[in-house]
């Protein structure tokens, strides 16, 4: 990201400690997760004035679909699956 001019932001380890309870704890565990553990970790990033948020684990995409977040959340494993139908030669269709 740094490569590309982008200056990364680190969740505080509490946040850190909330997402991998949410993904361990919850998703991997089969519950819902709680939408106001998430929304702490939110009013976090959200405060650093940054442009978005990568979701980088099969868990953070699942949860996005889960509690609907906004497009501020870019699901990594998404744009990934993406960029491979593109580089295949297929057009990409949204039904979103």
């Amino acid at each position: 990201l740094e490569a590309n001019g982008l200056t990364v932001v680190t969740p505080s380890e509490e946040s850190q400690r909330l997402i991998m309870s949410i993904i361990y704890d919850d998703i991997k565990a089969g519950r819902e997760p709680n939408p106001e553990t998430f929304r702490a970790v939110e009013r976090e990033l959200l405060q650093t004035k940054a442009d978005c948020a990568v979701l980088a684990c099969m868990e953070l995409s699942c949860l996005k679909k889960m509690a609907g977040l906004a497009d501020f959340y870019i699901d990594a494993m998404e744009a990934l699956a993406e960029k491979a139908i593109v580089l295949c030669g297929k057009e990409l269709k949204h039904d979103r």
